[in-house]
């Protein structure tokens, strides 16, 4: 479309898309508002929220769900403790042992993606970001912790942070209009 001073908006993996973007193409970028980015710092926690499903939602009887619950957070532990190993790359492991790949990521094309997001170094795109950046984030968010937010607003030299109270890592769906107006003011008000 050649749009030239987009405001762009990112959520979780989309955030890191945007930030990629944004410093790939800063001409074509206005502004960036970056919402529970997940995947570009302190990535150990976003493993784990990756490998780590919910089975309670997918409506399963009793007898099963406790147990197969049981044997994913297991999964995540394992996932994790294998990723504060600096000498283990746990992508390549989960690659090479395909009974771990399957019962964690098969069939799971956004736990896919999330694999190839956490092979990506942002860095690059950190230090070339000029643009000011508006940082959302859920205080309680599990996937992309506040933590995440604070570092990439110490990073990025034009940034703000604005925290949700109880939010999660969805705020637009459980905080809908506290969001909209945080969001409303990112993209309307001068940089």
């Amino acid at each position: 479309l050649d749009l030239r001073s987009v405001g762009l908006v990112g959520h979780s993996m989309g955030g890191a898309v945007a930030l990629e973007y944004a410093a790939t193409h800063p001409a074509r970028i206005d502004r960036v508002v970056l919402v529970d980015v997940a995947g570009i710092l302190q990535r150990v926690a976003f493993l784990r929220a990756v490998a780590s499903a919910r089975v309670a939602e997918a409506g399963l009887p009793g007898v099963v769900e406790g147990p197969l619950q049981r044997l994913l957070d297991w999964g995540g532990d394992l996932v994790e403790g294998l990723a504060m190993n600096p000498g283990v790359n746990v992508i390549e492991l989960l690659q090479r042992v395909e009974p771990a790949w399957n019962a964690l990521l098969a069939d799971r094309p956004n736990a896919n993606a999330a694999i190839s997001l956490l092979e990506t170094d942002f860095s690059h795109a950190l230090a070339r970001l000029d643009h000011p950046v508006t940082l959302i984030w859920g205080r309680r968010d599990d996937v992309a912790p506040l933590r995440i937010g604070h570092l990439l607003h110490g990073s990025l030299p034009r940034s703000r942070l604005v925290v949700i109270d109880d939010a999660g890592h969805v705020p637009m769906r459980s905080h809908t209009d506290v969001f909209l107006g945080h969001l409303r003011r990112a993209l309307v008000d001068p940089p």
